[in-house]
């Protein structure tokens, strides 16, 4: 036996269009309200605001001269320009050493390559000017299938970049049984060794020690740090995570700038929220930014900093570090500038938040101008 409803009442129809049009007009109501924080946030802007940072001539010149060398293929003449930086440590304008700058110039057509089977073809240059037994281009090649490593890992999963992957930390594994150096001693064999125990099945409870030997090899150099907390961040229980940020806390007087903690601090964090990260007091953090925030690196990391937290839902973080640590808007390191724009007028003028749904910031009428 069915039972009919009958059809449904004129005061049924009412309510319901009531309530879808609340509804709508509340959504309406927030991109409005965002659009017009977007629009005074760039009236009222008196700050530079850029998509990157220019490097420093210093940077810029160290990376043209090498990257020349490696269009040539001069590799003796590269050797020396290693072999100097090497001996002679100096700091570049970026916060990193020449040194570093000059390896990841070096390397720098791994990174570029667009695809894995490009860089197949491209590993074997190194390879071959390797075999001269040359120790800095040995170290430059271990640097290529590190970088090469990390590309695979970074690709959408597939059988080929999987096995791609493994077959060049293996590489690695047979480099470093063959090199005369020792791992302990050459930090490029040494990194080059920790990224293909986080390749290899089965090398998991090697990490931690290759870790160490790389950081022992060059104890200023941040690199490992951060490197290890990508891993933790995965591998990691929290009294790891934990016990790493207290390490690279104590680290800083070797590194010279606070810079390192607070990248491992996010790397650490990833997707959760800065907060909830094992052992991280957020206060501590500003005050370990405020140190740098007047340094190039630390306007970028100002912003990544303020970035993470919007994105963790922490306004009230977001608009301490805007208005007090960021002196240029680095649109890179936001989802997009009307997101910055949007924060800053709320930052400075004590608005509401009125940030919209990711759907509905597709809208085009939250995107377009008002």
């Amino acid at each position: 036996m069915s039972v009919d409803f009958g059809e449904p009442t004129l005061t049924g129809l009412v309510i319901l269009l009531f309530a879808a049009l609340l509804r709508f007009g509340s959504k309406l109501s927030d991109a409005v309200v965002y659009r017009l924080q977007v629009v005074r946030g760039r009236a009222v802007l008196h700050m530079p605001i850029v998509d990157h940072l220019p490097k420093g001539a210093d940077v810029e010149e160290l990376e043209t001269i090498v990257g020349d060398l490696v269009r040539a293929q001069n590799w003796t003449r590269l050797s020396e320009v290693l072999t100097l930086l090497s001996h002679q440590p100096a700091d570049a304008t970026d916060g990193r050493r020449l040194y570093e700058v000059a390896m990841a110039r070096a390397v720098a057509s791994i990174r570029w390559a667009g695809g894995l089977a490009v860089v197949r073809d491209r590993l074997a240059r190194y390879e071959e000017a390797a075999a001269v037994g040359d120790p800095q281009l040995e170290a430059i090649r271990a640097r290529a299938l590190t970088e090469a490593v990390r590309l695979a890992g970074a690709q959408p999963a597939s059988i080929a970049a999987r096995a791609l992957r493994r077959s060049w930390a293996e590489d690695i594994g047979q480099l470093l049984g063959a090199s005369r150096q020792r791992v302990s001693r050459v930090p490029a064999l040494a990194e080059a060794a920790f990224h293909a125990g986080c390749a290899l099945p089965g090398a998991e409870g090697r990490v931690p020690g290759r870790f160490q030997v790389w950081r022992d090899a060059d104890a200023c150099d941040p690199r490992s740090c951060i490197a290890y907390a990508r891993w933790l961040r995965q591998h990691g229980t929290a009294s790891a995570i934990s016990a790493h940020l207290t390490v690279t806390h104590a680290a800083i007087r070797w590194f010279g700038t606070p810079a390192p903690f607070i990248e491992t601090a996010l790397a650490l964090a990833g997707e959760r929220p800065l907060n909830r990260v094992p052992g991280l007091d957020v206060g501590a953090l500003l005050v370990r930014l405020a140190d740098i925030a007047d340094s190039q690196p630390g306007q970028v990391l100002a912003n990544r900093v303020a970035a993470k937290a919007l994105a963790d839902g922490d306004e009230l973080l977001a608009r301490t570090v805007l208005s007090r640590h960021i002196r240029i808007i680095v649109t890179t390191e936001w989802p997009d500038a009307d997101t910055v724009l949007a924060l800053y007028w709320r930052a400075t003028q004590g608005a509401r938040p009125a940030l919209p749904s990711r759907d509905l910031r597709d809208d085009p009428f939250v995107r377009g101008a008002v």
